[in-house]
């Protein structure tokens, strides 16, 4: 039999991608614990399974060279860092908003090393390299190679938020390529079996790869979960810049240069690596930020999804793309943002489009600055709340300048919105603070509105490594660089990862029925709704934090792909209540949380009863109760009976069903007939249909007493005379002896 009434509420939050409804459960606040939750969850950075790799950078001997992984969580989570193929794993917990750090050797984290003078690898695949990043709760990773003369970072994407299109943004090899070679790499890491991965060679008409495929031209690779596909450009100039990725199921996809100059004739060099974002999360309208100090604007990259997009700076068009990527001129172009003074720029199409920054190198402008390279986020994908962390611990090796560029809507008045807020953490706990009350200036306006709307660029100098959050009314976008000596790093704060090819609005619709003993068996989730609307489920996360005596398990989905999934939920101890707090979310960063609180049938039986000693042939009789201890419902006791039911009890003064209100009881006889001598014990138990426990223990004693007189010689005594002795009047049975009468010794008759 099942039912959901008397042992279970389950509610639902649907979050819905433009509002959301708000219900709560017992002493459960959802409200609250939708705000814990990263915003869009499921189709952004945050996640909880993450692929990745670090591609080789220019190693110095004898210097420190280190790969790091910099993962923060807003609760108390066990993070993994495992590398299958290289038997490699370990473990920390993060502290609440605070960040923890993993160091990898080239080693460990690179398919292969080399220096500047040895030429790169073919292409080819490598098993089990890839880097696996996971917990139980949502994280932020952040990927930094920091060498000792040369670092840059990226932005983790989690499988939840990854796709099977993308295009690579690198740039070009300008060596000499004979005495030194600084080749662009771009890697493939697949999550799944059998993965197909078809790579399309971009760059310009004089490219090459390591492998020898030439331009336009494809090859075909099939990946197992957790191989990665490393891919070099060869050859000087060579360029893997428009060359298109596709995969039957979702990859990552982390592009590179091992030394870049930029401009070309700019030196010095410096590493740069950016993991690129699936074609399906790509805008249209794109805001570009100055680096701060820098005296020039960088160099930018704009890259086509469709033939035949016309690009547009500040509204004004520039020219028109005619393929969908490829080769350089055709299907991307390459340029300075601007020639004039560093300023902010839109950079729009009319079909999606992909565009890529590169900070130029010192000598541009002899403003100390390294190149790094920072892709950008379209107003489609604008947050109003981000998380973010710097890549350092305070105490470690980080950057000695980090900077966050924020791109928002400005007030009407062109001042800072009153509802910008920037908080940093203290004491463990996020502290609000106005933007405006920090600093109160603008800073730089956008030349053109953007569907009427104005948009500024404001610099903000963080106080120290550490974790940061920033929140609006109206969406915004926000992208962190920083410097120390010869070093430099770029990535975007957060990076919101929605569908944008589907235009979802509802969220996954979970379906289940919970048997009277809390077990949920056969449970479905389904991405609403039911037609190519729906981006398809993207990531399902069960909040061991807010959850308790239940436990919890899903069938693997492929996200993205997969409509649908079964789950299950079941109560571990069934005679105590629990809850399961689970949220389904989909590819548009819809959700659905649903709380299913069970409360067990708390139905038991007082005092344990003791009826003593009684003589063979009594009867006695006591009073017990039938308890009910839930505070939330009512409990309807079908059963009370005994366990063996044999030796002499019975119980008396109760009719079954009965309804025991909560907190409350209801008395009943129980009756004990000395039939025989012995110990006698049992047990009384209670319950419903679904659940029965003996809770009451009930024992006596039976038995006979058994007179016995001891005897007493006198002796010879005289006649008249008297004598004394002690005769002892004993009990030899089980049960006390009651003396009513007695006859002492006679004069005997002669």
């Amino acid at each position: 039999m099942k039912k959901k009434s008397l042992v279970a509420i389950a509610l639902i939050l649907a979050c819905f991608f433009l509002g959301s409804g708000i219900l709560s459960a017992g002493d459960f606040n959802l409200k609250e614990f939708k705000k814990k939750l990263p915003a869009l969850l499921g189709s952004n950075n945050v996640g909880t399974d993450f692929w990745l790799t670090f591609n080789p950078c220019w190693e110095t001997s004898g210097a420190k060279n280190d790969l790091k992984l910099y993962i923060s969580s807003g609760v108390e989570t066990t993070v993994t860092v495992e590398i299958p193929g290289k038997g490699y794993l370990r473990q920390q917990k993060t502290v609440p908003n605070d960040i923890i750090e993993f160091t990898l050797t080239p080693s460990l984290g690179q398919c292969y090393r080399k220096t500047d003078r040895q030429a790169p690898e073919p292409d080819a695949v490598y098993s089990g390299y890839g880097v696996h990043v996971y917990a139980n709760q949502p994280i932020i990773v952040y990927g930094v190679t920091r060498y000792q003369y040369t670092s840059d970072s990226y932005l983790g994407l989690p499988v939840s938020s990854l796709g099977k299109d993308y295009v690579v943004a690198s740039w070009q090899d300008i060596s000499d390529f004979g005495l030194q070679y600084l080749p662009c790499y771009t890697a493939i890491v697949s999550p799944y079996d059998n993965n197909t991965v078809r790579f399309t060679m971009g760059g310009t008409s004089a490219s090459r790869t390591a492998g020898g495929q030439q331009p336009l031209e494809t090859r075909k690779y099939t990946l197992w979960k957790g191989d990665v596909l490393l891919i070099s450009s060869f050859g000087q100039r060579a360029d893997l810049s428009g060359s298109r990725i596709r995969s039957t199921k979702p990859v990552s996809v982390i592009s590179s240069n091992f030394c870049a100059y930029v401009p070309e004739n700019t030196p010095a060099c410096d590493y740069m690596m950016e993991m690129e974002l699936p074609t399906n999360t790509w805008g249209t309208e794109y805001h570009y930020t100055p680096i701060f100090g820098r005296l020039r604007n960088s160099i930018i990259k704009i890259f086509t999804k469709e033939a035949g997009t016309q690009l547009s700076m500040d509204g004004v068009p520039i020219t028109t793309l005619k393929t969908a990527s490829g080769l350089e001129g055709d299907g991307w172009l390459r340029f300075r943002a601007d020639v004039g003074a560093p300023r902010p720029i839109v950079f729009s199409g009319n079909k999606p489009i992909y565009v890529e920054m590169y900070n130029c190198g010192q000598l541009d402008d002899n403003v100390p600055s390294d190149p790094f390279m920072l892709v950008l986020t379209p107003l489609e994908q604008y947050q109003r709340e981000i998380i973010f962390n710097t890549p350092g611990i305070r105490g470690g090796f980080g950057f000695a300048i980090n900077y966050v560029n924020v791109v928002y809507r400005g007030s009407d008045d062109g001042s800072l919105p009153d509802d910008l807020e920037f908080a940093t953490v203290q004491a463990g706990q996020f502290v609000w603070k106005k933007l405006r009350d920090i600093d109160p200036k603008a800073g730089q306006p956008f030349s053109i509105p953007i569907n009427g709307k104005k948009y500024f660029n404001k610099t903000i100098k963080l106080p120290a490594d550490g974790v940061y959050k920033i929140r609006a009314n109206d969406p915004f976008a926000a992208y962190a660089y920083g410097f120390s000596s010869f070093d430099s790093y770029g990535h975007p704060t957060s990076v919101a990862l929605g569908d944008l090819e589907k235009p979802d609005t509802l969220p996954p619709d979970p379906k289940w029925e919970m048997q009277c003993d809390g077990t949920i068996d056969g449970a479905i989730v389904e991405d609403m709704p039911r037609n190519n609307d729906r981006s398809n489920l993207s990531l399902i996360l069960f909040d061991s934090e807010s959850s308790f005596n239940f436990k919890f398990s899903y069938q693997d989905f492929i996200p993205g792909e997969d409509a649908s999934t079964h789950w299950e939920a079941n109560v571990v101890d069934k005679t105590k209540d629990g809850r399961a707090v689970i949220t389904f979310i989909d590819r548009r960063g819809n959700d659905t949380t649903i709380v299913i609180d069970y409360y067990a049938v708390k139905l038991t039986v007082r005092p344990d009863l003791n009826f003593g000693r009684l003589a063979a042939g009594d009867t006695k009789q006591m009073d017990c109760w039938l308890v009910n201890e839930s505070k939330q419902s009512d409990a309807l006791a079908t059963k009370l009976q005994l366990k063996s039911n044999n030796q002499g009890f019975q119980i008396n003064g109760i009719t079954l069903p009965v309804m025991v209100p909560k907190n409350d009881s209801i008395k009943f006889q129980v009756q004990f007939t000395a039939n025989q001598n012995g110990e006698f014990k049992d047990s009384i138990g209670v319950g419903d249909t679904c659940v029965f426990g003996y809770k009451s223990l009930v024992k006596a004693e039976v038995g006979s007493a058994i007179i016995d007189v001891t005897y007493h010689d006198f002796g010879d005594v005289p006649v008249n005379q008297f004598a004394n002795g002690t005769i002892q009047i004993r009990n030899l049975g089980s049960i006390n002896l009651e003396i009513y009468s007695y006859t002492g010794p006679r004069q005997p008759t002669i």
